[in-house]
């Protein structure tokens, strides 16, 4: 919990009602951290924050009048045919969310927000950011719609000048701050990280052509789209080994190198 959110309940915090639209949890993580201050001026730095993607969530629920989970369903997962992929997984669904033992990375309760990755707190909570429980067929059925322009099957999902939007580098010449990392080029799209000569260590191989569009995931799992290749991949591993830098130590740009490298024409 920031200290801007320990300083509100501190003072005596006490969320208001809830939307009967709106999980608990959710709403209440929103009015704890949606007034405070900016960690940096607009404009000067691009710092990845899953708050962010919570507030982009709550403005979909507003203005639909609907939850994320129902949202989604409605407009990408039965659309799309993705099976299995969730925001809230259902209690039959449940035994299929893979485990991690206690002491691994993101394993263990971290907060009121967060019990640990795989409880059913976390299965439970349509969080907007890092909030989505699927499977890799689902990620490639989503990533192939995006590198299709869109389309998957009879399917439109997006206007290809909305696709267009989404995966080019929407902050040309900003730096990026990830813990105590500074990359010279975030090289950010829409939800995308955006291949560019400045390279994510650990977050991408080194066949990748540049405007290759990626979204890793701290849990280790993430995917990736090639426009060049035509060609769309997804990894799941459990993340094991995390420095105290945050730099992953899996295998996803080696899997990654491995794939591009197979690629004949």
């Amino acid at each position: 919990m920031t200290g801007h959110a320990m300083r509100k309940v501190a003072a005596g915090w006490t969320a208001p009602p809830c939307p009967e639209n709106q999980h608990p949890l959710v709403h209440q993580m929103l009015d704890l951290f949606w007034d405070a201050p900016r960690a940096a001026p607009a404009g000067e730095v691009m710092i990845y924050s899953n708050l962010n993607y919570e507030l982009l969530g709550e403005i979909a629920r507003r203005l639909s009048g609907r939850g994320i989970e129902q949202l989604a369903r409605e407009r990408i997962f039965d659309a799309l045919g993705m099976d299995h992929s969730y925001y809230a997984v259902p209690e039959s669904a449940s035994h299929r969310v893979v485990q991690r033992a206690s002491g691994l990375p993101f394993a263990d309760p971290e907060s009121p927000f967060f019990q640990g990755l795989g409880s059913r707190q976390v299965q439970e909570t349509p969080y907007a950011g890092a909030g989505l429980h699927t499977a890799p067929i689902d990620m490639t059925i989503f990533a192939q719609a995006v590198l299709n322009g869109g389309r998957y099957g009879d399917a439109r999902l997006l206007s290809p000048a909305s696709v267009a939007a989404m995966t080019r580098d929407q902050i040309p010449g900003i730096s990026a701050r990830f813990f105590d990392k500074v990359m010279k080029h975030a090289s950010w799209g829409y939800g995308w990280q955006v291949e560019s000569p400045t390279k994510w260590p650990y977050f991408s191989g080194s066949l990748q052509p540049l405007g290759t569009l990626s979204h890793p995931g701290a849990g280790g799992s993430t995917f990736w789209i090639d426009p060049e290749h035509e060609l769309v991949g997804a990894y799941f591993e459990v993340t094991t080994r995390v420095t105290e830098h945050m730099d992953h130590l899996w295998k996803f740009d080696l899997f990654q190198n491995v794939i591009t490298a197979a690629v004949e024409e």
